[in-house]
């Protein structure tokens, strides 16, 4: 008989796991809950807080394409730099002669709190108008419209926050580009489906109000890190949080190495710990990574079973439908990439999911094993 019960069970499992993997997929999920007007006028007051962290290059390299956004409003520029960087002083220098910028900067004798935090205290007080932008020097903005389309994403009457999509600066490694749009698809899931968890893109645009009111880091000044991960969890809620999805408004950051790199992702495992509402999204992260996984070892092993007990039909379903699901993964990512304009080679996609759990167990270890007392500023 050709159609017997093993051929039929193992068919219609293979189909079952092929549809699976097929729902439980980030990029099929929704990202975005905002639109903007490109031709928009009506622009609000913006103040623009650029935090250096001590990287005044990337500062010279990006403060210029701030400066020629084309925003028909009032546009504020601070720049907050480390006390005695005299190499963000010259840059300011230079630049003053031909624009107005405020400077602030974090003096050397603040202890026990991040100095990042406390620099983005100091920028946001020191903004004069209810809109602040906040992003890293080492973000620069994707279009001379960035600021505009993403202020335009605000609802006025009720949006307290908009979390914009960032990438990183060509040439850069295929895997780690992918990593951080595979985490960024499930913050901005979340911020559309409920409250925000997190971000891992160095910039936010919120109300100074919000942050005023609420006291900014009250709670977590002596964290290191994680500035616009707690700022995005401690004060969004679904009604009060637009995602913008557009080339033109995105954020690109500057190519990290692959030291900062690793750093960068263990001490956000850190971080997450002091993260609220986060059940939901660590759980649907960890049902796609066991489905994908799944689909992988159930097809194959189908596959392998069907081959040695000589069922010709089941292998060749099985081996069918693997390769529908490395081309159903790779046409549901590149159809979210090449909306985002992001360059990742979408033929890799496969490879590179399987690689984000081997990525995780890796930072996950890296964390276990490294002195908790490197993450807080209280080392006494």
């Amino acid at each position: 008989m050709i159609f017997d019960t093993f051929t039929i069970v193992c068919s219609l499992v293979a189909l079952f796991i092929l549809l699976l993997a097929w729902l439980f997929n980030p990029f099929r999920r929704r990202i975005f809950n905002a639109e903007a007007n490109e031709d928009a006028t009506d622009n609000p007051p913006l103040s623009l807080v650029i935090i250096t962290q001590g990287n005044a290059q990337a500062l010279e390299e990006n403060l210029p394409l701030w400066l020629t956004q084309r925003y028909n409003a009032d546009l504020q520029i601070i720049v907050v730099t480390d006390e005695g960087d005299q190499y963000a002083d010259d840059v300011l220098k230079r630049i003053a002669t031909t624009h107005d910028i405020h400077r602030t900067f974090v003096p050397q004798t603040s202890r026990y709190m991040s100095r990042t935090k406390l620099a983005v205290t100091l920028g946001v007080k020191a903004a004069r108008h209810q809109m602040v932008m906040l992003v890293n020097a080492d973000c620069s903005p994707a279009s001379d419209l960035t600021l505009a389309l993403l202020v335009q994403a605000n609802n006025p009457s009720s949006c307290t926050m908009v979390m914009p999509l960032s990438h990183y600066q060509e040439p850069c490694k295929g895997f780690y580009q992918f990593e951080h749009l595979h985490r960024s698809l499930y913050y901005m899931h979340s911020a559309v489906s409920g409250a925000a968890y997190g971000s891992n893109s160095n910039s936010l645009l919120f109300c100074k109000d919000m942050f005023m009111q609420g006291q900014g880091f009250l709670g977590s000044l002596h964290l290191i890190g994680g500035e616009y991960e707690i700022l995005t969890n401690r004060y969004t809620t679904r009604e009060e949080t637009s995602v913008f999805v557009n080339p033109k408004a995105q954020l690109v950051q500057q190519t990290p190495s692959r030291h900062i790199w690793r750093n960068r992702a263990v001490a956000a495992w850190e971080i997450r710990r002091h993260l609220k509402h986060g059940f939901i999204t660590r759980l649907t992260y960890i049902t796609d990574q066991i489905v994908l996984h799944l689909s992988y070892i159930v097809l194959i092993g189908l596959a392998v079973t069907s081959g040695i007990t000589q069922h010709w039909i089941s292998l060749g379903v099985a081996a069918f439908l693997f390769l529908c699901l490395l081309f159903t993964r790779i046409i549901q990512a590149r159809k979210v990439i090449k909306q985002l304009d992001i360059k990742i080679n979408t033929f890799l996609i496969p490879i590179y999911e399987l690689r984000i759990i081997w990525h995780n167990a890796m930072t996950a270890l890296l964390h276990k094993f490294t002195d908790k007392i490197e993450f807080t500023c209280h080392k006494l």
